[in-house]
């Protein structure tokens, strides 16, 4: 029983005042044993277990009942109905803890609506507040996106800038360079002029000079010795420039031998394949001697591997010697070999190295002098002195030409 009152004991928190204050006004000596306890609490509100000691003894001490009963009666009903314990007297208690428990409901009820209306409050707010967050979030996103894309943008814009101050700079130089490429061009354009000019007066002169030989029409006049040397230089420059198609030319002696049996007819150009093809079949036992290195360049033979250049002239060459009959095919190289002269002599082609003290265009000139020599090369300075020295002279050209 004891155990209900401490349940309840809040809820007749009334009828444990009332009783309490009785309990103060008593003699030490007269206070039940059971209430001892109670009495020695100097705190306020009794505790739930001191309360319901106080409510049992209440109920079942008759004696201390009715000590709190001579200090009545009371205007609480539920402490009257304590006091004197009238038939029914329980319903007063169980409705008051009926009522007790009910108001105790609602009020818990209210808080807990209360609670859930500020926790939905809080809700929709952090709700409110996750929905400005991912719109943030979002717009942050974006403009990293965006800064991102500036600043690849930007560094795109700086490439550009410096390609483009390079080809500004590469446009300028071929600016430059194309500007001078027009003035010398303008040179070459102005000495070509001047060339066909001096041309046609040369051309003018020779002509002049040929009807004058033909009609015997020269003065010989040795008195004048300036003037006697000057018709000289002239007779031979023009015997030069008339070639086999003047006067004892090949054709009007064709049973000469020797340099005018090797002499080139008219309309056959010393840089064309049609002279080393007519050379072939109306010049036999001529020495063809040829500039080796120089025929490499013609031939379109890098320098940067000078073996196969020269091997590959060889290979080439292997045809002329074997159109050339009881004629020799002889190709001459510059050599960094030290000593005396390498000679090398090859099934069809003779192969020779300038010594080391001698350059391969002094070896070629050497051989002009031999009678029935031809001299192959581009060089013109080469040409023109194997040509004094009495060699017919053919370019390479026309040999990579006819070679094909």
């Amino acid at each position: 029983m004891k155990r209900f009152w401490v349940t309840h004991a809040r809820t007749f928190s009334d009828v444990v005042t009332t009783a309490r204050t009785v309990l103060r006004d008593l003699e030490l000596d007269d206070v039940p044993a059971a209430l001892r306890p109670v009495e020695r609490y100097s705190g306020g509100t009794l505790p739930p277990p001191l309360a319901g000691t106080l409510l049992n003894a209440l109920v079942e001490n008759e004696w201390f009942r009715s000590q709190v009963a001579d200090r009545g009666p009371y205007d609480d009903v539920v402490v009257q109905a304590f006091v004197e314990q009238p038939p029914g007297w329980w319903e007063a208690v169980v409705t008051r803890i009926v009522d007790s428990q009910v108001a105790s409901s609602a009020d818990e009820a209210k808080s807990h609506a209360d609670r859930l209306a500020a926790a939905t409050a809080q809700l929709a707010e952090a709700k409110r507040r996750i929905d400005q967050l991912r719109q943030d979030h979002t717009a942050a996103e974006r403009a990293e996106r965006a800064d991102d894309k500036l600043e690849a943008l930007q560094r795109r814009v700086r490439d550009l800038e410096r390609e483009a101050a390079g080809h500004a700079g590469a446009v300028d130089k071929v600016a430059a360079a194309l500007a001078s490429a027009r003035d010398e061009v303008a040179v070459l354009l102005n000495e070509r002029d001047t060339a066909k000019s001096d041309v046609r007066a040369l051309k003018s002169e020779r002509a002049t000079l040929l009807r004058r030989v033909e009609q015997g029409g020269v003065e010989r006049d040795r008195t004048d010795p300036v003037r006697f040397a000057r018709e000289l230089d002239q007779l031979v420059a023009l015997a030069r420039s008339v070639g086999s198609s003047g006067p004892g030319s090949s054709s009007d002696s064709a049973g000469d031998s020797g340099a005018d049996a090797h002499a080139l007819p008219p309309g056959v150009r010393p840089d064309d394949a049609a002279a080393v093809a007519w050379l072939l079949d109306h010049a036999s036992g001529t020495q063809w001697v040829i500039d080796g290195y120089n025929l490499s360049f013609a031939l379109g033979k890098a320098m940067a591997d000078p073996a196969e250049a020269r091997r590959e002239v060889e290979r080439r060459l292997a045809k002329l010697a074997r159109l050339a009959g009881s004629g020799a095919v002889l190709v001459v190289f510059d050599s960094a070999l030290q000593g005396e002269r390498a000679v090398r002599s090859g099934r069809l082609v003779d192969v020779f190295f300038a010594p080391s003290h001698q350059s391969a265009d002094d070896a070629i000139v050497e051989r002009a002098a031999d009678p029935g020599t031809i001299v192959v090369s581009n060089d013109r300075e080469l040409r023109e002195r194997s040509e004094a020295k009495g060699a017919l002279v053919l370019w390479s050209d026309a040999l990579v030409a006819w070679l094909g």
